[in-house]
């Protein structure tokens, strides 16, 4: 069996460990095996957050430098951080809006420009999709389903179609929401999948 490597990353709030919990019980779902870990830097304070998840023939969740398969990054300036852990070829789906640190906000430092950020990127990796999460959710009827618009997006890459299909996803957001949440859920879900589905190997 064949192992993927996702690695998550933002900042506390942003739903990072449910998005990861979602898409490893729908990995469940299809008898692979899944195994995840979780960082957190004062994550309750905006701080950072981490998640590898290997889904596949493996025992440990870490993933080595430079390897991650998949890159789920909530905020640019987090994702930027963690570029030692993926390569040109990663897929890198990135939330286009950042969350400025409180430190920043009084003046304690500085946020890099999200536009220069961004064309960095660009410049650099191959297969890269730039998501406006925050409107997507917005637009699924509440902010906080951000998490799950990040989930659909992963379902749409080509290298989740052998490895965990559509179905199984949409069952485990089935299985982890209450039924006043799931609609909203669901149509993040679609909202997330439909770009990466759509765009291909297409770099933003």
């Amino acid at each position: 069996m064949s192992t993927i490597k996702i690695l998550f990353t933002g900042v506390g709030g942003q739903g990072i460990i449910t998005s990861g919990v979602v898409l490893g019980e729908a990995a469940i779902l299809e008898n692979k095996n899944a195994v995840m870990s979780e960082v957190h830097g004062l994550a309750q304070r905006g701080g950072m957050v981490n998640v590898e998840m290997k889904i596949g023939d493996a025992k440990s969740p870490l993933i080595e430098e430079g390897a991650s398969d998949i890159v789920v990054g909530m905020e640019p300036s987090e994702t930027y951080r963690l570029r030692k852990r993926y390569n040109r070829n990663s897929s890198i789906i990135i939330n286009t809006n950042p969350i400025v640190p409180f430190t920043t906000s009084i003046g304690l430092g500085s946020y890099p420009d999200v536009n220069n950020l961004l064309n960095s990127f660009k410049k650099v990796y191959n297969r890269l999709y730039l998501i406006d999460a925050d409107l997507l959710a917005r637009k699924a009827g509440n902010p906080v389903t951000a998490s799950i618009v990040f989930v659909g997006a992963v379902s749409g890459l080509k290298e989740m179609e052998t490895t965990i299909r559509k179905e199984a996803v949409i069952k485990a957001i089935e299985n982890h929401f209450p039924s006043k949440l799931l609609d909203i859920n669901l149509k993040a879900f679609y909202l997330g999948y439909e770009i990466t589905r759509n765009r291909d190997n297409n770099v933003v």
